[in-house]
């Protein structure tokens, strides 16, 4: 399997805003996946740690991270001057663009939740978790 560079980009222009682009990575790797999940993911052992561990989800961070760990640039300006690209920052996307911005990752680094076995023993095509559509395998 390849290494990731973080400099292996693509140009991303989102459409509901023409005159901006982003740099994406080609693909997360998978220290970013672990990032990730470690993010969203938390747990919760209880007194009686045996017989009951819970864990929760942060969905709303899920595509929040995966979009900031996958932009490595954009064309921002305030006042002549480049935008920092900082989490923050990225928080200040519009609703619109945003939605284009977890599109396209997801496009890029589908992240399978699950992958069942379907009656012929063979595995089914895998949901992603930005959209809930089932990827061709």
């Amino acid at each position: 399997m390849p290494l990731i560079w973080g400099d292996e980009v693509a140009r991303f222009v989102p459409e509901s805003d023409p005159a901006e682009w982003f740099d994406l990575k080609k693909e997360l790797s998978s220290g970013d996946d672990d990032a990730i999940l470690a993010l969203v993911f938390g747990s919760e052992i209880t007194a009686n740690a045996a017989d009951d561990v819970r864990l929760t989800m942060r969905v709303d961070l899920l595509n929040r991270e995966r979009v900031r760990r996958s932009i490595v640039a954009w064309s921002y300006t305030r006042d002549g001057v480049p935008v920092e690209l900082t989490a923050e920052n990225v928080d200040r996307l519009d609703r619109r663009t945003y939605a284009d911005l977890v599109e396209e990752v997801d496009r890029r680094n589908p992240l399978v939740l699950q992958q069942k076995k379907n009656k012929n023993g063979g595995a089914s095509s895998p949901t992603t978790a930005a959209t809930g559509k089932r990827q061709r395998a």
